[in-house]
């Protein structure tokens, strides 16, 4: 989100029809504030996470400071994710209101542009993240291809819980999510949310297996990786 400021938006929208991401500004104050909040995190998060893998050389680093200094009100002695939120926060604190949104100020919007393309250059597309973008790309493919082959149409919650003794995390937390969003089952009843997926259709299964995987921590995934790979 490249854009300054953000008001919440004050229609209603059918949700199945947004197509792409940052699409509609967010319902409340707070979803407002929530992504702005992300939308600084990420930037100081990357840059500390740099420095502590020794991805950023020490002349990466001091050329960052002096990209931040001019724009900090205080000095700066160490930098990582405080010192480079502190200023984020108290800017926004001090320009935003209900009449004009949760809002930046132009100077620190030419800061943020600045250490967004720093991290871009620097850290995003270092040769170091290659391998592990492969096995990121490894472990999600992993799993899409394990789940893929569960099915088996209105038996599909069956040929997963065949599993259980083999991937028992895999098995019983994809079998309970399935059991509270796909249909038919017999237990949906007992739940208050709306069916989404309908297991008799073999895309809209995929669907269900693809919203279940961005649903996962990486750890999780990780450790569902480890499962189906561990013999």
């Amino acid at each position: 989100m490249d854009d300054n400021y953000i008001i919440p938006r004050d229609e209603f929208i059918d949700l199945t029809k947004i197509t792409e991401p940052n699409q509609h500004s967010p319902f409340t104050w707070e979803g407002c504030v929530v992504k702005m909040a992300d939308k600084i995190a990420y930037l100081g998060r990357d840059i500390e996470d740099a420095i502590a893998l020794n991805i950023l050389t020490f002349s990466q680093v001091k050329k960052l400071v002096k990209i931040v200094r001019p724009f900090s009100k205080r000095r700066i002695r160490e930098l990582n994710n405080t010192v480079i939120m502190h200023n984020f926060i108290i800017d926004l604190c001090e320009n935003s209101n209900t009449d004009h949104g949760i809002r930046f100020s132009e100077k620190t919007v030419e800061l943020m542009k600045l250490l967004k393309d720093f991290n871009y250059e620097n850290i995003y597309y270092h040769k170091r993240l290659n391998n592990y973008r492969k096995y990121a790309e490894l472990i999600i493919n992993s799993i899409f291809a394990m789940l893929k082959s569960f099915y088996k149409n209105e038996k599909t919650l069956y040929e997963v819980n065949r599993y259980s003794r083999l991937y028992p995390t895999l098995s019983s937390v994809f079998s309970e999510w399935l059991l509270k969003y796909a249909y038919p089952n017999d237990r949906l009843k007992n739940f208050q949310n709306k069916p989404l997926y309908d297991l008799r259709k073999k895309k809209n299964y995929y669907l269900a297996v693809l919203d279940f995987i961005s649903g996962m921590t990486d750890m999780f995934a990780i450790k569902i990786f480890d499962e189906i790979t561990t013999f």
